[in-house]
Formats: C-alpha cells, structure tokens, sequence
C-alpha cells in the first residue's frame, strides 16, 4: 500500500543543530587542531608518503606506530672504492606494526620507515604478538626486512 506523503516529516534535535557548507573551509598553514605543519622537508615527505600508502591501500590497518632516532653507518661519498670511511649520522625511523587484510586472509606486519634516506621496509610476522615483539625491538628482525629505499642523492627535498 503506497503511503501519503502529505504530512511532513519531523526534525530531530540532531538534524536541526546541523549546519551545511557548501564548500570546505580554506585551510591555513595549521593543520586542524591549531598546530604548525612540521617545516622539516623530510618529515613532510615522510607523512605524505604515509598518508598517501593508507588512503591508496586500505588493507593495511595501522595498529601501533613510534618515532625513533637511530645511529645508521652512512659511506663517506669522499672516501675511497673499499668503503674504510664510514661516518655515522643519526638517521630517524618511524616502526609501525599493521594488521594486512586481503582475500588470502590476515598477515601481520613490521614496517620500518626511513625519513631521512627515505624508504619502506617489511618484515612479515607470524602472528600479533611477534609483531609488537619486534616493534619494541626492531635489531631482532634483523635479515627479515625486505622493501625500496631511494638513493640520498634522490632525495625529493
């Protein structure tokens, strides 16, 4: 039986409160809770690369991520084709352990990424407890991390 359509329908408290744009305010140089978008050029790099691999790809769901400054051997571009001068530099890298949805099932994974170089590292885990062991010591997934990092000479920035 078709229904009458004379009648108007009531406004919820909640539909009334609502306020429609019709186009998105213009951003400032802030991002949305009042703070300073980083200047640092690899660190903008880095979240946009971040943002872009979970907004591209939504079978990785980010479980647990940290910021963590290293010491990383870097080869001296000066120093001769044997490699004997090596200098050590602080290179930053953020872990993030994500749990990967797709039609073979679920895998949980390490990733490594390097901000200053920049790159991306997997390390395939067993299971969710494997992966927040090695989160919170990554030198034990040593041999197990295979990815793409950019030569620094390529770098975007």
């Amino acid at each position: 039986m078709p229904l009458s359509c004379s009648k108007p329908v009531p406004i919820t408290v909640a539909q009334s409160r609502m306020t429609i744009r019709s186009s998105p305010r213009p951003r400032s140089g802030n991002a949305g809770s009042g703070r300073k978008l980083p200047t640092d050029p690899a660190i903008r790099h880095w979240l946009g690369a971040f943002h872009q691999f979970h907004s591209d790809d939504e079978s990785y769901s980010p479980v647990a991520l940290r910021l963590a400054p290293a010491e990383a051997a870097i080869l001296d571009s000066n120093s001769s084709a044997n490699g004997s001068a090596v200098q050590f530099a602080t290179a930053r890298h953020v872990y993030e352990v994500d749990l990967r949805r797709n039609a073979r099932g679920e895998k949980w994974v390490l990733i490594e990424w390097q901000v200053d170089v920049p790159g991306i590292m997997f390390c395939d885990c067993a299971d969710r407890d494997e992966a927040m062991a090695l989160f919170a010591h990554p030198a034990r997934a040593t041999g197990r991390w295979y990815g793409a990092r950019l030569r620094p000479e390529h770098r975007p920035w």
